[in-house]
Formats: structure tokens, sequence, C-alpha cells
């Protein structure tokens, strides 16, 4: 057996990948706040192979989705993706989409190799001082990339869920991450069809937010929401917006009108997510995935402009800075 799942819940499923390396109870963390107060909704919590409680398993990515396929005996289902938990959610919808009911895509990577991602510059707000003091350096390098907010806080918050004592199969990781990480069909121009969110930050230095702009077009039914780093457990911009659209995913019954003008992108404006941006995502929660917008300020991708160049052209110039501190 090279699969593992916590059940969480009774009521219309819901399937929760983790980022790589972690396990189970990281994406509970960040998912089950979503959820409370909210019956009706079962949670598959899943450890891919080597992850968390399960074992080492198939050596391709491409072997992995087949296997999360075959395993996962639900007949219709959503799911949540972390990272590259969401590479291979999305994989899964792809392939399998008559299976999969909804998306959503956390800082999820589009193009798995660091090298072909397209990357932001670093214009987070500084470091606080000390902030990473007492973390241990297995993962201080990580932090100091991954969060957007650097503060002493927020180290301790994310430390305390995905810490060293994590369980993970260390040998059999770095092995897939070095020959069998990518998958085959990674480049695929394959649409689907239903309610998609998809959540990228704006400083994420690991998956960047450009490539998942520019995925919006494999989503007719999808939107692009704005977060801040890598991290969905520090309680920041990201948090809250996960929260936010993991209420949307289980809130889905069916799937509703099709937009008539394409995906969606919410560029936050002025200081990140001021008071009137958070009314606006307020009123807009039990809308379709394909059509929030952020002060009125929504790009469609049919504009002829590049997806960098949208963004900056619907920002004021200080807002760069501020989205990221």
């Amino acid at each position: 057996m090279s699969f593992a799942a916590e059940v969480r819940g009774a009521g219309r499923p819901i399937v929760c990948l983790p980022m790589f390396s972690l396990a189970a109870s990281v994406t509970a963390a960040a998912l089950e706040p979503a959820f409370a107060g909210r019956p009706g909704r079962q949670r598959h919590y899943v450890d891919p192979p080597g992850h968390g409680a399960a074992p080492p398993g198939p050596e391709t990515a491409d072997e992995i989705v087949e296997l999360l396929a075959r395993r996962i005996e639900l007949d219709r289902f959503r799911i949540a993706g972390f990272s590259y938990g969401g590479y291979l959610a999305a994989a899964l919808a792809r392939r399998y989409p008559r299976r999969v009911a909804g998306l959503l895509l956390v800082c999820h990577a589009v193009r798995v190799g660091r090298e072909d991602r397209d990357l932001p510059a670093d214009e987070r707000a500084p470091a606080a001082a000390g902030w990473l003091d007492g973390v241990g350096p297995e993962l201080a390098g990580h932090l100091a990339v991954a969060l957007g907010r650097r503060t002493p806080e927020v180290a301790a918050r994310v430390v305390a869920v995905v810490g060293p004592g994590l369980p993970r199969e260390t040998e059999y990781l770095e092995r897939l991450r070095a020959k069998g990480y990518r998958l085959s069909d990674e480049d695929s121009e394959a649409t689907f069809a239903g309610p998609t969110t998809i959540i990228a930050g704006r400083c994420d230095l690991i998956g960047g937010y450009a490539d998942q702009v520019r995925a919006l077009e494999r989503y007719p039914r999808g939107g692009l929401h704005g977060g801040r780093g890598h991290r969905p457990l520090s309680a920041g911009r990201t948090a809250g917006t996960v929260r936010r659209a993991g209420r949307r995913l289980a809130g889905q019954v069916r799937a509703g009108p099709r937009s008539e003008t394409g995906p969606s992108l919410s560029i936050p404006c002025g200081r990140a997510l001021c008071r009137r941006a958070a009314r606006c995502q307020a009123r807009t929660t039990a809308r379709s995935a394909s059509s929030l917008a952020c002060c009125g300020q929504v790009t469609r991708l049919g504009e002829k402009r590049s997806p960098a160049a949208a963004i900056a052209a619907r920002s004021p110039a200080s807002s760069v800075v501020a989205s990221c501190a």
C-alpha cells in the first residue's frame, strides 16, 4: 500500500492533497477552518506515496496520479491541492474530468522544474529582526523564501505545523524529485470545464503567479485570487484566501452558469486586501469561482497583453510592495 488518507465528516467528498514532502495533517490545518460549522462535507486528507503515513511507492509522478485515480474510490469528488499537490490535482482533473466536480489549486506548480517557472522579483517588505531565531536549519532556508510575511509569529505558526518531526520517506522523495518529478503531460493544453479556483501569491518566490495566470486559459470557469507567499498557514492573506476558497469549494452543489467572457483575475488594489476589497470578497463567496472581482478591478485574459502587464496595468505602483508586506 502506497497511499494513506484521513477521512473527516460525512457528505459530499472533497479530496485534499498536500505540498511536496508534507502530510495530511498540514493540509487539514490549512483547510479545516473553512469547514467549521459546515456539515455535509466529507474531507479526505490524502498522504501520497512517501508523505506522512504513506510508504514509498511509484517512482514517477505519472504513476502517482494513476495510483491516486485508482485508490480514490469515489465516483465524483471535488479536489484541493497545495503546491505539488495542486500539480497532481490539476493532472487528475484533466485526465479524469468526469470524476472531478470542482478544483481548488493553492500556490500550485504549473511547471515543476524551477528553471522553467516564471518567478517574480523579491519585493517583500524587510524581514523582522531575528525572525528565524529558534527555527532549525533544515527549515529556516525554506521559510526564508516561502513566506511573504517574515515575522517571528508567522514563523512559529508554520513551524508548529510543518516542523522536523513530520513523518516522511526522505530518500524516496529525494529520488522522486531527482528523476520522476515532472508529469509527461505538464504542457497539455487540455481544458477542465468544472468550477476552478486558483490562489497564487504575489510574492511567491517558489511557485510564482505569472504561470498561474496563463494557466487560466485551461479553466473556462476558473478564477485567480491573490495571496502573498507560498505558505497558506501563516494567517496572512494567502491563509484567508484559502479559507474563503475552501468554503466556496465545499458549497458547490452543481455546476453554475458558464461565464460568457471567460476566466477572471482578481487583483488587490492599494494596501493588501483593503477593507473595501475584503467586503467585496465577502459578498461574492457564494458566487461561481469564475467571476470574483476585487473592487471592480477584473482583468479578462482576452486582452492582448501579457499576464504580468495586465497585473501592472491594474495595480498602482505603490501596491506592488504593499501587497507583499
